[in-house]
């Protein structure tokens, strides 16, 4: 198995994205794969299930984007001829902060998984705020276009969880050119349908955020990792006992009345720890955008803010949608609505049992949804391509 190696990719607005290559053990004609993280997560959480392992081996050439801000991609040039002032963490000393596209051959996967010595992890230092439409007007062009260019203009198939299920969806319905499938895995696409505790907590956000407006007081970050580095401590840590009672638990609390994210059937704790532990901060220009979409159960972006649901409603191409059983913040019965909008050939479901939000991606689901990507391409090209 190839090592997974690191590139460099520039925005326009001079971002320097991550993006994790797993290359295929043999040269193959079948198109690269793009995965791209949700809200606070990173590049990890596809490493956690095995997904970049599982696609290489069967030919296809995998990459694990980071969006900025998130994992390695913290990384800004403030102009043509000044280099970044702040080296993002963890990044490999050779590769050159003014080339976009350098390479690093470090084995990286031998430590993705390790837990951090400190679990307060700083946000990025003067890189400005940015906005969920960032994602999808720079980060995603950008790694795309790389990406395309690199694999001979080839389409690819694009793979999004979470909020990054909704952008690969937008982007897949701008630029169909781009994309041969699409897979969106527990994608948000009734934001306002997630569990009454989470739009509670977003309305809390949302006036401390004009209380704090209103004294002239600058909150820039939302700290989600030290909420998660809490869930870690709680659960597997402070009070070891409610993690061992979580099995248990996940059987009889069908309510989620003690809030998590994870089957502990289904997601080994090594895993879980190592997701909560590495999550990142997040600015409140994105935050308070995401509590605006709960808020009123609409994809909001543009100036003016626009829905943007009916364009994914709209989406004409192969394309998966895969969600859990269990999963408060992309709750089944919106998927099973969402995909009976749909009219094309080639749209496929995955209802996955005993299923929450991570573990689509970093559990035992994730080996069936990727099955699942793989017989979606492989028929829809032995049909369209032969």
């Amino acid at each position: 198995m190839a090592r997974l190696v690191l590139h460099w990719v520039e925005t326009a607005d001079r971002w320097r994205l991550a993006l994790y290559e797993r290359a295929a053990p043999v040269a193959t004609s079948k198109p690269p794969v793009l995965c791209v993280h949700g809200f606070a997560q990173n590049h990890r959480t596809w490493q956690s299930g095995g997904w970049d392992r599982t696609l290489a081996e069967a030919g296809h050439p995998t990459y694990l984007l980071d969006l900025r801000g998130h994992g390695s991609s913290k990384q800004r040039l403030h102009s043509a001829q000044e280099p970044p002032r702040h080296a993002a963490p963890n990044l490999p000393r050779h590769a050159a902060p003014n080339s976009p596209t350098r390479t690093s051959q470090e084995p990286l996967e031998h430590t993705s998984l390790e837990l951090p010595r400190h679990a307060f992890q700083e946000p990025p230092a003067h890189t400005g705020l940015w906005r969920i439409d960032d994602y999808l007007a720079q980060d995603l062009p950008a790694a795309v276009g790389w990406l395309r260019e690199r694999h001979g203009g080839a389409k690819l198939i694009l793979c999004g969880h979470s909020l990054g299920g909704v952008l690969s969806g937008l982007y897949a319905d701008e630029h169909p050119e781009d994309v041969a499938v699409l897979a969106m895995l527990a994608a948000p696409l009734s934001p306002g349908r997630t569990s009454r505790r989470v739009r509670l907590a977003c309305q809390s956000v949302q006036i401390l955020a004009q209380w704090a407006e209103r004294r002239g007081w600058r909150w820039s970050w939302l700290p989600l990792h030290l909420f998660f580095w809490g869930m870690d401590q709680l659960s597997f840590g402070v009070l070891p006992i409610l993690g061992a009672g979580l099995p248990w638990l996940a059987k009889r609390d069908k309510a989620q009345i003690v809030s998590r994210l994870w089957h502990p059937q289904m997601t080994q704790p090594e895993a879980v720890r190592s997701l909560l532990r590495h999550a990142d901060p997040e600015p409140m220009t994105v935050v308070l955008q995401m509590t605006q979409w709960m808020l009123t159960d609409q994809v909001l972006l543009g100036d003016p803010p626009q829905d943007q649901r009916p364009r994914i409603h709209r989406l004409d191409l192969p394309l998966l949608c895969a969600w859990g059983d269990e999963d408060r913040l992309a709750p089944p019965e919106t998927q099973a609505a969402f995909v009976q909008t749909l009219s094309g050939p080639w749209q496929r479901t995955l209802a996955l049992k005993k299923t929450n939000h991570m573990d689509i991606t970093a559990g035992q689901p994730a080996q069936k949804v990727i099955e699942a990507l793989l017989d979606l391409w492989n028929d829809w090209s032995a049909t369209t391509l032969s």
